[in-house]
């Protein structure tokens, strides 16, 4: 699915925590926006549209807020529109903007982006004379009654174009020109944005945009599906950052074998796991295979957040918690933070502060071109 906005998203409770995400997403990478917030739904953050791809209307009125799951709805939605809808939409979204300096909410939005079959789209159409014409031509002003030829060189093509403009409060947009005909839709009081949750842990798509097939499955499926090396792309993964990774598997029984894994993984070890993908900056289906054997080569401590919450716990250890607290008001936290992370070779992802048991750098990039086998635990 094509890109629809660019949105930055951060926890209500707390300054600093933020991610950049871009939206349609699919449901685990939502799952895992969340997850890299530390928060449990999306009511504890808050959205910001930091860029729309399909409407650039958008990208000039004051910054759209709202949650994440309704911003996706309206990216969801936005991303199925037809050409004429989409230019339904810019009308709709115009004739909205006129009438207050404040953000839209989204829930309007949503609103109008399920409301574009409640317009006229007359494509082509972007200037009064070009409007007056059209009515002319088509009997749609005055009496119906057929003019004189000479009466038609007469016409005030561009007064007849405005005042019906004007009248029906239609709106032109870069490439037409748009009229409501009915009342909004008021979809937003009956949708739900939830995701639902997959019944899957990878999810892939055959060629062309054919069959889904949804992974793990046992190994007869596979022959029943008759599926090809090649023949298909995952479109979505409960590790977000291995769906590229998973398009470059030499063989699909591979990728079958690694989603068994991943379902029977505990939800911390999981966690854990994708802090080491994201600190060893894996970037090879191979490695990430790997990396599931040598998970005890690493230690995860998935409650520093921060790099303020590395430099605290480490003070809690060599000071008593008074002198902490006297302590606190003075120091760098975050570069007290950042020099024990180097010092330990380590690196703060998301999900936690990762670290090699040895003291070498979690980060090795001669690594990624070592090959190895493919067992999985």
């Amino acid at each position: 699915m094509n890109p629809v906005f660019d949105v930055s998203i951060s926890r209500k409770d707390r300054h600093g925590r933020e991610t950049n995400l871009t939206l349609p997403a699919t449901p685990y990478e939502m799952q895992d926006a969340l997850e890299r917030l530390r928060v449990n739904s999306d009511t504890e953050i808050k959205t910001e549209i930091l860029y729309s791809y399909s409407s650039k209307n958008l990208n000039f009125l004051p910054t759209a807020q709202g949650g994440l799951y309704e911003v996706n709805a309206l990216a969801e939605k936005l991303a199925s529109l037809e050409n004429y809808q989409s230019e339904a939409f810019e009308g709709l979204l115009k004739k909205e903007s006129f009438k207050s300096d404040q953000p839209i909410p989204i829930s309007k939005l949503i609103d109008l982006a399920y409301s574009t079959d409640c317009c006229h789209v007359l494509t082509g159409i972007t200037t009064d004379r070009e409007l007056g014409e059209f009515l002319v031509e088509n009997d749609l002003w005055g009496n119906g009654e057929p003019l004189p030829e000479e009466a038609y060189e007469k016409l005030d093509y561009v007064s007849i174009g405005r005042e019906h403009r004007l009248a029906e409060g239609g709106t032109f947009t870069s490439s037409s020109y748009i009229e409501q005909h009915s009342e909004l839709i008021q979809a937003h009081q009956t949708l739900d944005p939830t995701p639902e949750t997959p019944d899957y842990i990878i999810l892939l798509e055959g060629e062309n945009g054919g069959v889904l097939l949804k992974l793990p499955v046992n190994e007869t499926k596979l022959d029943a599906v008759g599926v090809r090396e090649t023949g298909f792309t995952c479109i979505d993964c409960k590790a977000p950052m291995l769906t590229d990774l998973v398009n470059t598997a030499e063989n699909i029984r591979e990728v079958n074998r690694l989603a068994v894994t991943l379902s029977e993984m505990p939800q911390k070890q999981f966690t854990e796991y994708k802090a080491i993908l994201a600190a060893t900056k894996c970037s090879e289906f191979e490695i990430a295979v790997q990396l599931l054997n040598k998970m005890d080569e690493y230690i995860v401590t998935q409650e520093y957040e921060t790099l303020e919450d590395v430099a605290r716990d480490e003070m809690s250890v060599i000071m008593s918690p008074d002198s902490v607290e006297i302590m606190l008001p003075y120091l760098d936290l975050e570069g007290y933070g950042h020099a024990l992370v180097e010092a330990l070779h380590a690196d703060l992802t998301a999900y936690g502060m990762v670290e090699r048991k040895d003291r070498q750098p979690v980060y090795m990039p001669q690594e990624q071109s070592q090959q190895g086998g493919m067992e999985m635990a």
